[in-house]
């Protein structure tokens, strides 16, 4: 995850990311394999939890999921642990 260039480097190239999904991606792996609450992944993202709700989240994590299709679930996997958060599994270097 090249944090400078926001971009999800795997062995078929890479994938563009906006700033927001380059923050939670290096959050959620500073975190693994521990599942990040849903309200820290707010925080990162600076929504105030009190002004959304959680469905703002969801549809968040939603978009980011479908840009990462074409990674091999073999390098790492976004799951969401229900009523939780979510969780990052497999390896992601962080570059800064």
């Amino acid at each position: 995850l090249n944090m400078q260039t926001y971009q999800l480097i795997h062995k078929h190239g890479y994938v563009a990311l906006t700033l927001n999904e380059a923050k939670v991606l290096s959050f959620l792996t500073l975190r693994s394999p521990a599942v990040a609450e849903y309200h820290e992944i707010m925080e990162v993202l600076g929504v105030d939890l009190d002004n959304a709700r959680q469905n703002t989240l969801e549809t968040f994590m939603s978009r980011l999921r479908q840009k990462l299709v074409g990674i091999d679930e073999s390098e790492f996997t976004l799951q969401n642990k229900r009523s939780s958060g979510y969780r990052l599994t497999g390896n992601v270097v962080i570059m800064n």
